[in-house]
């Protein structure tokens, strides 16, 4: 994946998991060309795999669309193009609370815009090159934004997502990522995860080092692991 051509980063995005697009959403923050265009319309590999080349997107927004991509996605009468140019530049909410309904009231809270800072890391490896780097951030993006059941975690390969899992535990989370990723026939060697949930244990680092994972970041806490993890995988 790419974060300097656009055409690779939708190429990542679709392939993924191409199953979960009968429907759903695209969102990005640069313009939609009539070639993007045509990749989220239809795939020739797409067809190979499903029999049927057309993308099912609900809903794609984007800062600004050219026309030939606005007269190929609106084709489908029940899909909805939105333009938003501040996607150009998005900024942070500079309110200091957020409220969100509950029944009989509201409940108050800090914005949901936490960024990721790698100084806080103690144990950062030294020798992180951009990709990884990149790879972290768009892992821990997704764990901590997503909403899988409980404990998240994510599998990410060179910048592209590869799973997401959630489940009553770690350990049940990570099983249901790494069966997604290997439904999706992703290598996962050389991948890194990030969960939104301490690990109590060493079982559920243990078992994405074995499925091929070399780092991983999650929240301080847990009985035999009682630090953010950034283990590079040691065997």
């Amino acid at each position: 994946m790419s974060w300097d051509t656009p055409e690779e980063t939708i190429d990542g995005a679709l392939f993924g998991n191409p199953r979960a697009i009968w429907g759903g959403e695209v969102i990005t923050n640069f313009v939609i060309s009539g070639e993007i265009g045509n990749k989220l319309f239809q795939s020739q590999k797409r067809n190979k795999v499903f029999g049927n080349p057309y993308w099912m997107l609900d809903l794609v927004v984007a800062p600004e669309f050219e026309q030939d991509a606005i007269h190929l996605l609106g084709k489908r009468k029940s899909r909805k193009l939105f333009q938003n140019p501040t996607l150009f530049n998005p900024t942070l909410d500079s309110a200091p609370w957020a409220y969100r309904p509950v029944r009989g009231g509201y409940l108050r809270q800090p914005p949901n815009h936490l960024l990721l800072n790698l100084e806080e890391f103690p144990n950062l490896p030294s020798n992180m090159g951009k990709v990884l780097i990149d790879s972290v951030v768009v892992a821990w993006a997704v764990a901590w934004h997503s909403n899988h059941g409980g404990n998240e975690v994510s599998l990410v390969k060179d910048r592209n997502l590869l799973a997401t899992g959630g489940g009553p535990s770690t350990v049940d989370a990570i099983m249901t990522a790494l069966q997604r990723a290997k439904t999706c026939e992703h290598n996962l060697v050389g991948s890194i995860f990030a969960a939104d949930a301490f690990f109590p244990f060493t079982d559920g680092p243990e078992i994405l080092a074995q499925a091929g994972c070399t780092h991983g970041i999650a929240p301080r806490g847990g009985i035999q692991i009682d630090r953010r993890l950034f283990c590079p995988r040691t065997n």
